[in-house]
């Protein structure tokens, strides 16, 4: 196991640069040995001492705010990252109350990955092995399967999610809940589990809706939508989706309008409506420019070249599919990328 300089200071609540010093001069005393730019690793037996000596001699509380602060920590660090990469993070109401936090900042989505790839490991074993902040648990779990759900096996990241439903439901936080259990219909997506997922988006909506959260309930009428459209189920699935809209447009919330029309967009062209695919794609691609959703873009525009195609209209399918854009067409209507 190996940290970075950033998560030391978190654990230490020391700046960034006095932490650094302190990792010299573990180093130049042969305690740790740095692994990387900007990381440091130890042995296996220091670490197990470490352990014991902390729980031997440090107060409970003091060890339960250093968890604290490496939990805030990963949380805000997993924003900038999910940011950056792309990650489609539910937008959750922000933690109350909270005190400034050290968190790792990243130039580009790159280096948010390659944090990703060096800490992820850190981070879940954190929020596996802790029993306190419940409240900081299920929403750290929450990130962190988001961000991963692109690159790793679910198989991974479901721990975390199990985890982290317990100590939403220990924190008495259903918004907490909701969240994980749509990340649960995510990994049910994957696998092509489209009655499970289904479920755990009817649980989740039952959640958000009991805790007033619209944006959560958009989200799991849209993932519904999702599951009900791989079903057969075309009108529920339709249904579903012209409630998620309604919401978004309610609350104001652009992207969520523009993810669905472009979903739904998808629907009417695989019904052979090509024209309703052709005007809710029309509307969908102004918002999605606007708001920079290159992804989702792409695939909206795919979606144009594909109806205007199964029209006879060759030369608008050709100008819609040759637009300059950063991803290619899914195959599938609500890919996660642009709907979850």
């Amino acid at each position: 196991m190996d940290v970075a300089t950033t998560t030391a200071a978190a654990l230490l609540d020391v700046p960034v640069g006095e932490a650094g010093d302190l990792l010299d001069g573990l180093v130049r005393g042969h305690l740790v040995k740095q692994v990387g730019a900007g990381r440091f690793g130890w042995h296996d037996l220091l670490r197990d001492y470490a352990v014991s000596l902390a729980a031997a001699e440090d107060p409970v509380a003091q060890r339960e705010a250093v968890v604290r602060r490496a939990l805030r920590h990963f949380l805000h660090t997993l924003a900038a990252a999910g940011a950056l990469t792309g990650s489609n993070v539910l937008r959750l109401p922000a933690e109350t109350g909270a005190e400034p936090v050290v968190a790792q900042s990243f130039a580009d989505g790159k280096e948010a990955t390659a944090w990703l790839a060096a800490e992820w490991e850190n981070v879940a074993t954190v929020v596996t092995s802790v029993s306190c902040h419940p409240e900081l648990v299920w929403r750290v779990a929450e990130s962190l399967s988001a961000v991963l759900y692109r690159t790793r096996s679910a198989t991974e990241w479901l721990p975390l999610v199990a985890v982290g439903i317990q100590a939403a439901r220990r924190a008495g936080e259903p918004v907490g809940e909701g969240a994980l259990r749509l990340a649960l219909a995510r990994a049910h997506w994957l696998r092509s589990e489209h009655t499970a997922s289904g479920e755990e988006c009817t649980r989740a909506l039952e959640l958000f809706r009991a805790a007033e959260w619209p944006h959560g309930e958009s989200a799991a009428l849209r993932g519904l939508a999702i599951a009900l459209c791989h079903l057969g189920e075309v009108d529920r699935s339709i249904e579903n989706f012209q409630a998620s809209i309604a919401i978004d447009r309610g609350i104001g919330d652009r992207r969520g309008v523009a993810v669905n029309l472009c979903n739904l967009a998808t629907v009417h062209d695989e019904l052979g409506q090509f024209a309703e695919s052709v005007r809710l794609t029309s509307q969908s691609l102004p918002l999605l420019r606007e708001i920079g959703h290159r992804q989702a873009e792409a695939v909206a525009l795919a979606n144009l070249g594909a109806a205007r195609h199964d029209q006879g209209r060759l030369r608008a399918a050709t100008a819609a599919l040759t637009r300059p854009c950063g991803s290619a067409r899914s195959s599938a209507p609500g890919t996660p990328r642009p709907s979850r």
